[in-house]
């Protein structure tokens, strides 16, 4: 099977899971080309898959609308899909677990000692928006990148003890090793749209029984030259930054961190695991 997966322009820790996860869990199921295409991390079930030529293995995909779901027919493997909302509008025979990036509970990793209170991580669309480093720092809070390198990036995140993410799969890993953690919003409702944001937590969280409702804080306007010759637009600006921060450090302090239900959590990695290991012996059921 060849890997299919969404590539976000300087990187996105969600959509760069894919590259890192499955080679490790599939082995040499992944690398020929067998006419197959595996699609798994991401909210790429839609019209986008009907350019692939190939036969679709679907594990773990969200939708990310109801308006543009691809051409289904007999060439599509669905193994699962992320949740109910996507085998929904796929239909009532579609099986559903979770959001495979829980398969991170399959691999082997080292202890990491949880030497920061919170951490913070905004969505990738987010990311030019402000210098979150530095806000980070003068909060105290450990700044996680969504697009630096995924091992680098999950180890980051585990030495937290709770985790404030805008990022879906921010949520998704801290739940997986479960660090508590808190759903905000701040761009990037505006960036993918309001619909496919909220469609894809709520699908995620339905299916693991998780708390997805956001905090919402100040949208920004980004920096450009115009700015500094309109000084309403400017003021604008710099309240809505001083907004954010003095919201983050108020949920630092006092915000009710979640986690996941942990029987449906662990049998849904059980299940995804059944289903690596169906996969690996090359059993083909196609809809």
């Amino acid at each position: 099977m060849l890997l299919y997966s969404f590539q976000a322009k300087g990187g996105n820790f969600g959509d760069d899971l894919n590259l890192m996860l499955w080679p490790r869990l599939l082995g040499k199921a992944l690398g020929g080309d067998d006419g197959r295409v595996f699609v798994g991390i991401g909210s790429i079930l839609d019209t986008r898959l009907d350019d692939i030529e190939g036969a679709k293995v679907i594990f773990g995909t969200g939708i990310n609308s109801q308006r543009s779901l691809p051409n289904f027919g007999s060439h599509y493997d669905i193994r699962f899909v992320r949740g109910p909302i996507s085998a929904h509008a796929i239909g009532s025979e579609c099986p559903w677990i979770a959001d495979s990036a829980l398969a991170v509970r399959l691999l082997k990793w080292s202890e990491v000692k949880q030497a920061h209170d919170v951490g913070f991580m905004p969505h990738f669309l987010t990311l030019p928006y402000a210098d979150w480093r530095r806000i980070c720092q003068d909060l105290g809070m450990r700044f996680l990148n969504p697009q630096a390198p995924v091992e680098e990036l999950i180890e980051q995140l585990r030495s937290c003890k709770t985790v404030i993410t805008e990022a879906m799969h921010g949520a998704i890993i801290a739940d997986a090793f479960r660090i508590p953690w808190l759903r905000v919003t701040i761009n990037a409702w505006q960036k993918e749209d309001f619909d496919f944001s909220a469609l894809k937590w709520l699908d995620w969280g339905l299916a693991i029984a998780a708390d997805v409702t956001p905090v919402y804080l100040e949208p920004l306007h980004p920096w450009r030259r115009r700015m500094f010759v309109n000084p309403v637009r400017l003021y604008d600006r710099l309240r809505a930054e001083r907004e954010i921060v003095k919201t983050l450090e108020r949920l630092k302090k006092t915000a009710a961190f979640r986690l996941s239900n942990e029987s449906l959590l662990n049998e849904a990695v059980r299940r995804i695991s059944e289903e690596v290991g169906l996969l690996k012996t090359g059993a083909v059921h196609c809809r």
